[in-house]
């Protein structure tokens, strides 16, 4: 390669790329902190940087032409761009597009914008590092086109040997770059950060057994949508189209399926299904509550006294009750939590809220007789499971999102209030109740923008997820946060916590369309799985089977099983 262009960028990374802790503050989700960072992004819109990388690209790739070049949002941009360009100046013209790290939520909702040609693909960036954005771009590229070839990743830097990328290799992917790190070991201070930068990475350890997409997704709401339920062999779960499903879950085949009359094109949510005595319970943005027999989908009842519900449902089996909350009033909206004849469907108690308040989906405890339901005005109830009656009332700091979660053993209820202004930087809170008298006993609030999810207690600790992009592990005795993963998007899933190979594994997707596999007592990620679009929702899994089965926003659901070592 051109050893000119080659030194003028080496010098410009040395020079004004590579940045330390001494020259900027640099944030970093780890504890450990980032002590340097390569900026490619200051330097690549000018012009002699991207005329020099471009020179080299086409002497590294002209004998693969003709091809087309690729990328993920940001850095890629300015690099296709100029290679676009540079290829019309050769005559030898390059298809370009890019890829968005999520689909967008409005227009044409597009995930790759331009047009993917039928020609093999290069793809570019800045630097590669563990890889992860690769991978996303590979697997994105497969879903839109199986049999299109990419024939390369090419990077300014590289961090790794290529014995790091194993996903590449295994897909007969060449892995390129102008500069590796141990190019810059002797100019730069990298030392301190080398056993961080050069750790192994994570493996991508889950294979997809089958895929099922519904029609007609809403892309435009990324929130939680109807989680599936594994039952009996099955999976049922709701459709942004207004269907629900029954799925064999060893295959994907529909089994049986309801289409619930559409009120809404843009928006027919579901609430997530639960079971009782092989009935099916959901509720529907049509303002109606169904009961569903579980293996024939013979509709048993439904209650009609809703004008829409996005509340998922809780079951008392003893009691013979289903509690979900029925909203009333597009206007003037309110919210009843309401008890339901569970083989009949008619109203056995209701609690009523004042208006414009509206609750969130309850939780029943079996042991102290008690639903528990949060507001979205920040506070949080306790009804008598058996009458209705309102034992105690905690107007705690912050509005629900998601719904609490119950520790019997210890009697405790943990549930996070997220800030009343979105539109500020406030901290949210995590607070843990005593579920008797409603007594705060513990308080987290060194986390942002609030949480979608619902907390997981594990032995010692609460697991959630949050909104700033982190997945937060709390000691319950002391408060304080035992560890913290950094998914590098947006969390609206909720944890959970599976066997897998006999040791306990959390499972939780982001908004980067990754499942994250984690040790719940370190917080090491132990796998990498990556989807094309966003989980949103909670996943389900077959323990006897060793199937997790995802769902994301886009009304898909993968089974994945880990591969064998």
């Amino acid at each position: 390669m051109n050893p000119r262009n080659l030194n003028l960028i080496k010098e410009t990374i040395e020079k004004e790329v590579f940045i330390t802790d001494k020259d900027s503050f640099i944030y970093s989700g780890s504890s450990l902190g980032d002590s340097w960072i390569f900026d490619f992004r200051k330097v690549l819109l000018e012009p002699q940087i991207l005329n020099a990388y471009t020179e080299l690209f086409f002497e590294k790739f002209e004998h693969l032409y003709p091809f087309q070049v690729g990328g993920i949002e940001t850095a890629s941009i300015p690099l296709i761009s100029a290679i676009v360009m540079k290829s019309v100046e050769r005559k030898t013209p390059v298809n370009g597009f890019f890829i968005r790290k999520s689909r967008k939520k409005d227009g044409l909702l597009n995930m790759i914008e331009g047009e993917v040609k039928d020609i093999p693909v290069i793809l570019v960036d800045d630097l590669i590092n563990s890889g992860g954005s690769f991978i996303r771009q590979v697997e994105v590229i497969e879903q839109y086109k199986k049999e299109l070839k990419i024939l390369s990743i090419f990077t300014i830097l590289k961090y790794r040997d290529n014995k790091h990328y194993q996903y590449f290799i295994d897909k007969n992917i060449s892995i390129d770059c102008l500069f590796e790190l141990n190019n810059f070991i002797q100019t730069l201070p990298l030392t301190i950060k080398k056993e961080l930068g050069l750790k192994k990475t994570v493996d991508n350890r889950m294979e997809v057994l089958w895929y099922w997409k519904g029609s007609s997704p809403s892309y435009e709401y990324v929130l939680p949508k109807s989680a599936p339920l594994f039952y009996k062999n099955k999976l049922y779960f709701g459709t942004d189209s207004g269907l629900f499903v029954c799925l064999n879950s060893q295959n994907g085949e529909i089994i049986w399926k309801y289409q619930v009359p559409v009120i809404s094109k843009r928006r027919v949510e579901f609430s997530n299904p639960c079971t009782n005595s092989n009935l099916i319970y959901f509720g529907s943005n049509d303002g109606n509550f169904y009961a569903f027999n579980a293996d024939t989908g013979k509709r048993e009842w439904i209650n009609f006294d809703g004008d829409w519900i996005e509340s998922s449902p809780a079951v008392s089996e003893e009691l013979n009750l289903v509690y979900v909350n029925l909203q009333f009033g597009y206007f003037n909206k309110q919210s009843k939590l309401c008890a339901l004849n569970a083989k009949t469907g008619n109203i056995v108690w209701k609690f009523e809220l004042p208006k414009k308040s509206l609750l969130i989906s309850p939780v029943y405890s079996q042991k102290y007789n008690k639903v528990i339901v949060c507001s979205d005005t920040g506070d949080i109830y306790a009804i008598n499971a058996k009458n209705g009656t309102l034992l105690w009332k905690n107007e705690f700091v912050g509005r629900a999102l998601g719904y609490p979660s119950l520790d019997e053993n210890r009697g405790i209820i943990a549930v996070c209030g997220n800030p009343l202004d979105t539109t500020l930087d406030e901290k949210a809170s995590l607070i843990v109740l005593d579920i008797n008298i409603g007594k705060p006993i513990l308080e987290f609030n060194d986390f942002y923008y609030g949480s979608f999810g619902v907390p997981l207690f594990y032995r010692n600790t609460i697991i959630f997820t949050s909104l700033d992009k982190h997945i937060y592990s709390i000691d319950i005795e002391t408060g304080k946060r035992k560890w913290i993963v950094d998914t590098g998007a947006r969390v609206f899933s909720t944890p959970s916590i599976f066997l897998n190979n006999g040791q306990e594994r959390i499972y939780v997707g982001s908004n980067n369309a990754v499942l994250y596999e984690i040790e719940p007592e370190t917080g090491v990620i132990t796998s990498m799985t990556y989807l094309t679009e966003r989980i949103t929702s909670k996943v389900a899994c077959d323990l006897d089977a060793k199937t997790i089965f995802v769902p994301t926003y886009a009304n898909e659901v993968y089974a994945l099983k880990r591969k064998l070592s």
